[in-house]
């Protein structure tokens, strides 16, 4: 730190070697006109050789130079759709710049932040946050050293059953439920689609059942599943529609043995009495109250009964944040808006962890921030069915990874919509399932059309395809539990990309193509 006008502070390394600095004149304060401090930016020096990366998980590249991101947690559907947006949104957005000249920075603030990693000016980088918080960290050494001193900080992340890391199949609600409701009539639909997987001796451990896993009419579906052993998962957003079946706040309220009005809802930020309700009239969740967990609870453990292993744990990154108040923690929108998502993941994670015991269950998570890797593992969102969804998916894996979320899958094939051309090409599907093979969870999932193998092209070769890597993926299996459980215990990533693995080598720092994979695997995908 020096005195001198305008004074600065300058971080070393180890090596006694100057690896970034700040000054005076480049970290601002923004007052509104009653004195009171309603935005923070601070602005380092960026090397002209310098790669930059982290930020969370993001769609639109690894490396972060020249690029603009938000830091605010977004229903990124839209824009992966047909682009990687403009600002570089994402669903798990965390304000960690990882250095491959041996810094990282971290910015524990949760309100909506812009980090423009040198697009404006080339040779610098800045955080502004809109929100009275400075609250910045900045770490020394390998970007592994610095991950792990950023999760002893955070939390380190989840491990799942064994029998997770094998293949899963699934579907969304709207192909199970494509011939109709009829609980039968799916009975049937499930039934052959996993006989089909038998006949190719390759049995299913895991299946995703939207819309089936978690409703008492599809009780017979989850009882076959149950008897067969094959593990399921259902679907769950942040709202009180959140479930398949539809109660009532009554109804809820009788299950944890509170009145209606004492449930824990969100409200509307101007009067803080009123619940807050979204498009379509749902009521949504205040989870930072504990309550929440006791009807998550309720409302699930009967399902867990009958072997409902998890949930995929989806939306509460398209809240309308400006109208809203969150009453346990006394605290708006502003805020709360991204902080919501780790104790929306963190209510769930217990409900099961109290019912199946730390490492027995898994749930999926969609929207991330900084400490919720300790309460889930995650998936990639919803990319289209083109090869520009895997470039995505390739991206968010290694981005994800480098900023604490270490069991992470996307949808072989893609989630997908109707107007994808390639929903149903056999290169897209080949190239997506070795990716898959090669993840931290190898799942599928759609909801535009089946992602099964047989569904495309030639059924025989896709077949024989996935025959190849699904007895690939049992083979490492143990490999991969291996790595998950040392990235919980030591924070030390199971993915790493080429600057993360090899930070010596500064001709890798811009191989954004390939990555290690549970230390002894190079993985190089075909997008």
């Amino acid at each position: 730190f020096t005195t001198a006008s305008p004074w600065r502070f300058e971080v070393y390394n180890a090596d006694e070697r100057m690896v970034t600095w700040y000054e005076a004149d480049k970290i601002f304060f923004g007052y509104d006109e009653e004195g009171s401090l309603r935005k923070v930016k601070t602005v380092s020096s960026v090397d002209e050789y310098e790669t930059l990366f982290g930020l969370g998980e993001r769609f639109g590249g690894f490396v972060q130079n020249g690029k603009t991101v938000e830091m605010w947690n977004t229903d990124a559907l839209s824009q992966l759709k047909v682009s990687y947006g403009d600002h570089n949104v994402g669903y798990k957005n965390i304000p960690m710049l990882h250095s491959n000249n041996g810094y990282t920075v971290f910015h524990n603030n949760n309100y909506y932040g812009i980090v423009d990693v040198g697009e404006s000016k080339s040779d610098e980088c800045s955080f502004q946050f809109y929100g009275p918080v400075l609250d910045m960290f900045i770490w020394t050494g390998k970007t592994t050293e610095n991950i792990d001193k950023y999760c002893t900080l955070t939390g380190s992340s989840v491990t799942v059953p064994k029998y997770a890391l094998s293949y899963w199949a699934g579907q969304s609600s709207s192909m199970w439920k494509k011939e109709g409701e009829d609980p039968k009539l799916i009975l049937e639909t499930v039934k052959t689609n996993l006989e089909k997987y038998d006949e190719l001796n390759t049995p299913i451990k895991v299946i995703f059942m939207e819309g089936l896993g978690s409703d008492s009419k599809y009780g017979i579906i989850q009882d076959y599943l149950n008897q067969k052993d094959t593990k399921f998962l259902g679907w769950m957003d942040s709202s009180f529609r959140s479930f398949d079946e539809k109660y009532t706040a009554q109804d809820i309220a009788n299950w944890v043995g509170l009145t209606s009005d004492k449930m824990p809802f969100v409200k509307w930020n101007y009067a803080k009495l009123a619940n807050y309700y979204g498009n379509s009239g749902e009521y949504y969740v205040d989870y930072s109250n504990p309550t929440s967990k006791l009807w998550v609870k309720s409302r699930l453990e009967r399902f867990m009964q009958k072997g409902l292993i998890g949930m995929m744990v989806d939306y509460n990154d398209n809240i309308i944040t400006v109208d809203t108040y969150y009453p346990y923690a006394d605290k708006e929108g502003t805020v709360m808006h991204n902080l919501s998502q780790y104790y929306y993941s963190k209510n769930v994670y217990e409900a099961f962890n109290e019912y199946y015991g730390e490492g027995n269950f898994v749930n999926i998570v969609r929207a991330g921030v900084a400490g919720s890797q300790s309460y889930g593992a995650n998936f990639g969102g919803d990319q289209s069915s083109t090869f520009m969804g895997l470039q995505q998916s390739v991206s968010a894996l290694l981005s994800a990874a480098s900023s604490g979320f270490n069991v992470w899958g996307s949808d072989i094939g893609g989630l997908g919509t109707p107007q994808d051309a390639q929903k149903n090409n056999p290169e897209l599907y080949a190239r997506w399932l070795q990716f898959g093979t090669f993840s931290p969870l190898m799942r599928t999932h759609g909801q535009s059309s089946w992602r099964d193998p047989w569904n495309y092209g030639n059924a025989n070769a896709s077949n024989a395809l996935f025959q190849k890597y699904y007895w690939t993926r049992e083979s490492i299996v143990d490999l991969v539990n291996s790595g998950i459980i040392k990235a919980s215990l030591e924070n030390d990533p199971l993915t790493k990309a080429m600057v993360i693995a090899f930070p010596e080598d500064k001709k890798l720092a811009g191989n954004t193509t390939q990555y290690m994979f549970c230390d002894s695997l190079l993985v190089c995908p075909v997008t």
